[in-house]
């Protein structure tokens, strides 16, 4: 989302959404929800409101699922092949604001018109990014490394046995000692990894 805000140049007002487990710790009693941290942080940064959706009410989102199957459909098949996160997500946006330009089903304007207008109504960003990532403190083992979802990431024998702190951001991870910054890895998704 902050992506696609920073790309359209604001943030909606309202939004409704899934019952994601990134967005929705607890269903509670009556319909309220108990926010993820992460993501109530992330609301409150950008200040607009979400709407969740009934559980196990798929006639609530059809449009919406419709839209993800279409959007499947004609970006993801055949299944591409990503050697680059962020040139793949710059030519997904391209190829989006492409498809922009073909008319709206109803009102028979182009959907790229229709949205230029709504866009006046988007709130403007903050001067400041909201960073996206997760904490955690970890010990250095005895060969210097540290474990991160199923990966070791080299810190220094110097501080086998200490506790140093990671910040895990979706493409990089951070990892601070006393408050001082050591080093600085690409994320790896593989398991067993030696970074």
């Amino acid at each position: 989302m902050q992506r696609i805000f920073g790309y359209i140049g604001g943030s909606p007002i309202r939004i409704k959404a899934d019952n994601m487990s990134t967005a929705v710790a607890k269903i509670l009693e009556g319909g309220k929800r108990e926010l993820a941290e992460g993501f109530n942080r992330f609301m409150l940064h950008y200040r607009f409101l979400a709407d969740f959706c009934n559980p196990a009410s798929g006639n609530e989102k059809g449009a919406v699922e419709n839209k993800v199957g279409y959007t499947r459909r004609k970006f993801f098949v055949p299944i591409p092949t990503i050697a680059d996160f962020n040139a793949f997500n710059q030519s997904l946006l391209q190829r989006c604001d492409d498809d922009g330009d073909r008319p709206h089903y109803k009102k028979k304007r182009s959907i790229n018109e229709l949205f230029r207008e709504e866009q006046t109504h988007l709130l403007v960003l903050p001067p400041l990014e909201y960073q996206i990532f997760r904490h955690e403190t970890v010990r250095v083992n005895n060969y210097g490394y540290i474990a991160v979802d199923k990966n070791k990431y080299g810190v220094s024998p110097e501080l086998i046995d200490q506790r140093v702190q990671a910040k895990i951001f979706y493409d990089k991870i951070e990892i601070y000692y006393e408050h001082a910054l050591l080093k600085a890895y690409p994320r790896s998704y593989q398991r067993g990894e030696e970074v």
